[in-house]
């Protein structure tokens, strides 16, 4: 049978201790591990450790350039913190009051541009972490890890490194669980926005009038009798003759009247003829009767 992966945290309960940084894979913890940052509050400078940041800070605290200008151009952590232990006008009260927020920035900066090494931080869980450091009892707990096993904790150092270590891994869990929450906000938000537009969409083409040209209507019947309550019917449209249609018309009409005037005419003609005839018949007979008249006399 393939022997069994060894597990990299077999007790939740457990401590995780760091302190080598050769150590899998939580020599990644150590200040000393090479790993490539920057600052915004320094544009134009890049870290290779979280060491050289600290003693860059502190060079930059107690206002020494030519320190800090030196720890930048030294790539070896142990030189950097010798560098670092040569600050002139060094205070342990002004030091002791800022020391811990420089060194969780540098573990934040550290952390959330490395995703590999952010990636082991966050899969420690809850767990307790702890810099096995047997000569340090302010930044370790002052006992290697075999040795801490053995005493109770109540004698163990501060562990600063370790507190720094646990509250930057806060830090991105909460950092990443509110970027997760803001996506479902905007997410939401994108929903809510579409079904108001075709809420509005639906209202708009059931507010639009039956007729398109209602509103032209409308101005058109303006000063009319007709009431809003009225429908306004369309007018048909008037078919315009066309210049050889009027042409035709007018000689049918000419000729038209040509015939009437001419019929009437030839009727007056008649009856003039009838009135000359009978005038002619009735002094013919007037004539005679005189004559006869006169013979008698």
């Amino acid at each position: 049978m393939p022997p069994k992966q060894k597990q990299l945290a077999e007790d939740s309960s457990e401590p995780i201790y760091f302190y080598n940084i050769r150590e899998k894979p939580y020599g990644i913890f150590s200040q000393w591990r090479k790993c490539t940052f920057t600052d915004l509050n320094h544009p134009d400078v890049k870290f290779n450790c979280a060491e050289q940041y600290m003693m860059y800070s502190k060079a930059q605290t107690f206002n020494s350039p030519d320190i800090a200008a030196q720890i930048l151009t030294t790539t070896a952590s142990a030189d950097q913190k010798r560098l670092g232990r040569k600050i002139e006008g060094f205070s342990d009260a002004i030091w002791d009051a800022v020391k811990f927020g420089i060194v969780e920035r540098g573990k934040l900066l550290k952390f959330e541009q490395n995703e590999e090494f952010k990636k082991v931080l966050l899969d420690t869980g809850d767990r307790l972490l702890v810099e096995a450091a047997a000569n340090d009892k302010i930044w370790g707990i002052g006992y290697t890890a075999a040795g801490a096993k053995k005493v109770s904790r109540e004698k163990w150092g501060q562990n600063l490194l370790g507190k720094a270590l646990m509250n930057v891994r806060e830090k991105i869990r909460a950092e990443e669980a509110g970027e997760d929450e803001d996506e479902e906000a905007d997410e939401s938000v994108e929903e809510v926005t579409d079904e108001e537009a075709d809420e509005e969409a639906d209202e708009a083409s059931e507010s639009l009038p039956a007729n398109p040209n209602s509103s032209t209507q409308n101005k058109k019947h303006k000063h009319d009798s007709t009431t809003d309550d009225e429908a306004d019917e369309p007018s048909k449209p008037t078919k315009t003759p066309s210049k050889k249609a009027c042409t035709n018309t007018s000689r049918d009409v000419n000729k038209g009247l040509y015939h009437i005037l001419h019929k009437t005419k030839g009727k007056h003609d008649e009856d003039d003829h009838t009135e000359d005839d009978l005038l002619e018949m009735f002094t013919k007979k007037a004539v005679e009767d005189s004559m006869v008249n006169g013979s008698g006399r």
